[in-house]
Order: structure tokens, then sequence, then C-alpha cells
């Protein structure tokens, strides 16, 4: 018998600047999927929205404070480690400088 596979929740941010300009991360080792691209976001805790998960997850990553997002997409994955969905939302409106 197989064991369960891992199924994981996560929000990225899809930021813009006043120029058009969008914000996206190199993935860097040792993390899994090292070399490859990525927007900021991470795992969605038990009991937040999506909304409030990114805010956690862009303020602990970006020092910044989402005031406004919306979302894009949402898909789901099936890799060998398990299933992943994916909510990925348009962040219109934040406070502060991405660091």
């Amino acid at each position: 018998m197989n064991p369960p596979r891992q199924s994981l929740k996560v929000v990225a941010g899809v930021l813009t600047n006043s120029s058009g300009e969008v914000l996206i991360n190199e993935r860097t080792q040792p993390a899994r999927f090292a070399g490859q691209w990525e927007f900021p976001g991470g795992k969605i805790e038990p009991g937040e929205t999506l909304h409030g998960a990114l805010a956690r997850e862009l303020r602990e990553e970006l020092a910044i404070e989402i005031l406004e997002s919306n979302p894009l997409i949402s898909i789901t994955h099936d890799y060998a480690h398990g299933r992943v969905q994916l909510n990925v939302r348009t962040v219109s409106r934040y406070r502060g400088i991405p660091t």
C-alpha cells in the first residue's frame, strides 16, 4: 500500500511597480527546484485567507505591507512528492519598498 501523498496549498503574489516591472526571484540552493524562477509567497497556514497568507508571506519575505490583492489564477499540479494547489494573486497596492 502506498503512503498518502502530501497535499500543499500555497499562495504567490505578482507585484509590479509604477514602471510596469514585475518582481520575480530565482530559487537558490539548497531549495527544491533551485535555479527556477518564482513569485514571492508561500504556504497557507490553517485558518488563513489567501489575502492574509499572502500578506504574512510578503511581510516576512519582502518587508512590505500589501493593501490590496486580487485573484489571478488557481492551478493544481501533481509533483512526485505530492499535489500543490497554487493560488496566484495580483498585488495592486502595497506600502514599502520590497527588499
